[in-house]
């Protein structure tokens, strides 16, 4: 008999746990709330997230356009630099070639006065005013 009523009570114990672990927990309309009040918290943080991370990717690629950008920038400064250096040299060149010509168009302009004739109308003076002295000065002559 011990070995029957020990199967009954272990039937028993067996058929309780089986009926507690089945049942539902109730949860009372507190609790309800509280679990909808979460779950819209929860919603909201995933639309949050989702909005976050494309603005996340947009940043991300405005940042590489921009570093694009300065590469092309850095470039094109290098290429500046490069462009006003030549434009530097051929300033001077410039420079040395007008100072050269005019020290040729100054020596042409000699030579060429030194071996022109002059008349007799060069060498006197036109329409000379001869003023008045002053005392004790020499007399001056001023053209009109």
């Amino acid at each position: 008999m011990n070995d029957i009523k020990s199967k009954l009570w272990l039937a028993i114990c067996v058929t309780a746990c089986i009926w507690g672990c089945s049942r539902s927990p109730g949860l009372s309309t507190a609790q309800m709330d509280r679990l909808k009040v979460l779950e819209a918290k929860c919603a909201k943080l995933e639309e949050d997230q989702f909005a976050v991370s494309e603005a996340r990717d947009a940043a991300r690629q405005r940042l590489a356009t921009a570093e694009m950008e300065i590469g092309d920038l850095k470039t094109q400064v290098t290429v500046l630099h490069e462009v006003r250096k030549e434009r530097d040299l051929l300033s001077t060149r410039v420079d040395k070639m007008k100072k050269g010509l005019e020290e040729l168009i100054g020596a042409d302009t000699a030579l060429a006065d030194s071996l022109r004739p002059t008349t007799a109308r060069e060498k006197t003076p036109k329409n000379k005013v001869q003023a008045i002295p002053a005392a004790g000065s020499a007399a001056k002559t001023f053209p009109q």
